[in-house]
């Protein structure tokens, strides 16, 4: 870092303009206190040299952690959310890539069915492998599927928020058969950070999530399914017969096993038949410090 800061100082007296430099992926870095602190250092050097006008420094993210990192030393830094197209647009570019990719060839529709077919069944399968739900499952398994579980709870809230803005959308139709809209056109369904963490009473598991691209969170603390197609997933698993018996029961069994690592078991020796054991629960036990 000493050398690149030679190196700008030297270009910006002679051009007069900072240099660029780009960090990409910071979320890359580990996600414990070596790796904030890294962070910070650069950071540190980041608004040092923004001050002086020799560098500007940019820290590009996929994961939402880095930044409540940064903002809290942060003087000079702006945030930029980068979010996906809307659907017109998206529509648009996809045909002109498609258009672009393939020129001649002949298109058939079952080809494209079958293609889509395929990419939902692997984000289901991504979503099932990673926070998958298991009926009556272990002791050992409990981590796990608390993960699973309070993760399900959150992906749930978001397709009810999906079927009822298609129910909105369906009303506006009926009120106004005129007005050319469709389900394609439907914004992605988002649900506030602070709202998540009390849907899914496990503030820390939104972290997990991002990290496996199945929700997005932006630097308006907005959260959202990371796309459509994992929404699409989403929805295909939760409408599934069943799903919310299963999730009951993980959610049940999750309680269950951690009211017995909360029970003690009391073991008296030496008790012959017909002896008689007297306990005392008190709890005024700081009335003896008096």
């Amino acid at each position: 870092m000493n050398k690149l800061e030679k190196v700008a100082i030297r270009r910006a007296n002679r051009t007069e303009r900072p240099i660029v430099v780009v960090f990409n992926n910071i979320h890359l870095f580990n996600n414990d206190d070596e790796g904030r602190l890294l962070l910070k250092q650069l950071q540190q050097k980041a608004e040092s040299w923004a001050e002086s006008g020799i560098a500007t420094m940019v820290f590009t993210s996929d994961d939402f952690w880095p930044f409540p990192v940064m903002r809290q030393i942060a003087h000079r830094m702006h945030t930029i959310s980068i979010k996906d197209l809307e659907p017109e647009e998206a529509f648009t570019a996809l045909r002109t890539l498609r258009w672009n990719s393939i020129r001649d060839e002949k298109l058939f529709e079952d080809d494209d069915t079958l293609r889509k077919a395929a990419e939902v069944v692997g984000e289901k399968a991504w979503l099932t492998t990673n926070i998958g739900l298991i009926a009556d499952f272990d002791d050992d398994a409990l981590d796990e599927q608390k993960w699973s579980g309070y993760s399900w709870v959150l992906l749930r809230e978001f397709v009810r928020r999906r079927k009822a803005q298609e129910t909105e959308l369906e009303k506006e139709k009926a009120a106004n058969p005129d007005k050319n809209a469709a389900l394609a056109e439907l914004p992605m369904p988002s649900i506030p950070y602070h709202e998540c963490r009390t849907i899914m009473t496990r503030a820390d598991f939104l972290d997990g999530l991002d990290h496996l691209n199945i929700i997005a969170v932006d630097a308006y603390h907005d959260v959202r399914p990371d796309s459509m197609l994992t929404l699409g997933a989403m929805r295909e698993v939760v409408e599934q017969e069943g799903f919310d018996e299963l999730l009951e029961n993980v959610c049940d069994r999750i309680d269950a096993i951690e009211s017995l690592h909360r029970t003690r078991e009391l073991t008296y020796k030496d008790a012959r038949e017909g002896d008689y054991v007297r306990v005392i629960v008190d709890k005024g036990g700081w009335r003896l410090w008096k």
